[in-house]
């Protein structure tokens, strides 16, 4: 209640657009159906796998600095490099994160797949920033899940040579590169699309 309350003042209603909005049946369904999917827990897609990452993120990093520090295996004048324009670094200070990461166990036929799929727990996407401090404090992390190859893949893409493209970090046996797939196809089983808990 204190909750509601507290967002309610936000809205700035007054007494009459919130009786309005108390008398609405979609209000109150809308209102169930949020609170349904928020306390929903996360439940691994059939056949796929979650994993729960506890790492510490910089949102004002400088693009081509956490690149280097996540994959280090990264050409000098690959597409990743290029697009930092599209992210610019955040203000706020340097916070630890839980992330979800989520494996589907299948190819997906694209980025929206797994988009849909977060939606049903409420969980926004991890910005490149995010993927890129898993790449640098996790360098261990496929064979943690047991994997010589695996990519960490941020939801939020960018454009690039007319196309729209995700970052993400690649671990091969002991190599780790930032990369930056497109957005619109297939994705295989060895792919990580990462979300966060608010």
């Amino acid at each position: 209640v204190q909750i509601f309350r507290a967002q309610y003042n936000k809205a700035q209603l007054d007494e009459e657009r919130g009786q309005v909005l108390l008398g609405k049946k979609s209000f109150a369904a809308g209102l169930l159906r949020l609170i349904q999917d928020c306390s929903m827990p996360v439940v691994a897609p059939e056949g796929g796998r979650i994993h729960i990452v506890r790492v510490l993120v910089n949102p004002g990093r400088d693009w081509q600095e956490a690149i280097n520090a996540a994959g280090p295996d990264t050409g000098k004048d690959w597409a990743v490099r290029k697009v930092g324009d599209q992210y610019p670094p955040q203000a706020g200070e340097h916070e630890v994160r839980e992330i979800i990461l989520v494996n589907f166990g299948k190819t997906i036929p694209d980025a929206q797949y797994a988009i849909d799929w977060a939606a049903r727990y409420g969980l926004p996407p991890e910005g490149p920033r995010g993927i890129f401090a898993i790449g640098e404090h996790k360098p261990e992390l496929h064979r943690e899940l047991g994997v010589d190859v695996m990519a960490v893949i941020s939801t939020i893409p960018c454009s690039f040579e007319g196309g729209r493209h995700l970052p993400s970090v690649w671990w091969s046996f002991a190599e780790r590169r930032a990369r930056l797939p497109w957005c619109d196809y297939e994705f295989g089983g060895d792919s990580w699309f990462v979300f966060f808990r608010e």
